[in-house]
């Protein structure tokens, strides 16, 4: 640490002195401020070596205090999906955002299981590419069709979405 001595005694503005040998206060100083200079000390000042400083500061962050992980939307499927059938079968399901961020260019693929658990057949979809899901939200998904036999011979379904993250602004 490098130190300095400020001399009490020293003073940068030349002032008029007073009856009795003192300096008289500047004009400014007069209202409500004390001249303390019979109590006048030296006394050592410290500066801090550039090596007992932390990181820099940044003056210029956008906030104070700790960091906010990122928002996250989280999109997933729920619920049943719902047929319509002729010769063959449109479906339809719901998803929602549960996550506490926004997303865009939606999209997935519904697929269709047998009993054992092994594809039947599947289907990808998309949403509108510019529109936003936003906290919350819920949606439908799928338009496209299975043949009646798969949507006849299917023991459970199973849906996988997938998204770009976005903007909630």
């Amino acid at each position: 640490m490098a130190s300095a001595v400020l001399d009490a005694e020293e003073d940068p503005v030349p002032r008029p002195e007073g009856r009795d040998g003192h300096r008289l206060p500047a004009a400014d100083e007069a209202d409500g401020l004390r001249v303390l200079e019979e109590r006048a000390v030296r006394r050592p000042v410290q500066a801090r070596a550039e090596e007992d400083e932390g990181p820099p500061l940044d003056l210029h962050a956008a906030h104070d205090g700790p960091t906010r992980p990122p928002r996250r939307a989280a999109l997933a499927s729920r619920g049943a999906l719902e047929f319509s059938c002729g010769l063959n079968c449109s479906y339809e399901g719901e998803a929602f955002n549960g996550g506490d961020g926004c997303a865009t260019r939606v999209r997935g693929i519904t697929r269709l299981l047998r009993a054992d658990g092994s594809e039947l057949a599947n289907d990808e979809w998309q949403l509108a590419p510019q529109r936003r899901i936003v906290v919350g939200e819920a949606f439908l998904y799928g338009d496209r069709c299975f043949s009646l036999n798969d949507v006849n011979n299917m023991g459970s379904d199973r849906t996988e979405v997938v998204w770009d993250a976005a903007s909630c602004n």
